[in-house]
């Protein structure tokens, strides 16, 4: 009881410099990685729905 779930700041900061350090850089490149694979997710889906009506025209 009392206990908030989820990863407070410091646990956050801390998984964004490991994901960063993965790439040689630090938090900030842990971001820019970490939101890169739903964009990258979301453009592939947006060509997949372009191509598809595309060929259906």
């Amino acid at each position: 009881m009392g206990s908030v779930a989820g990863l407070g700041a410091a646990g956050i900061t801390s998984g964004l410099a490991a994901v960063g350090s993965l790439v040689g850089g630090g938090m900030a490149a842990g971001l820019v990685v970490t939101a890169a694979a739903p964009i990258a997710v979301g453009a592939l889906g947006y060509g997949l729905y372009k191509g598809i009506k595309k060929l259906r025209e």
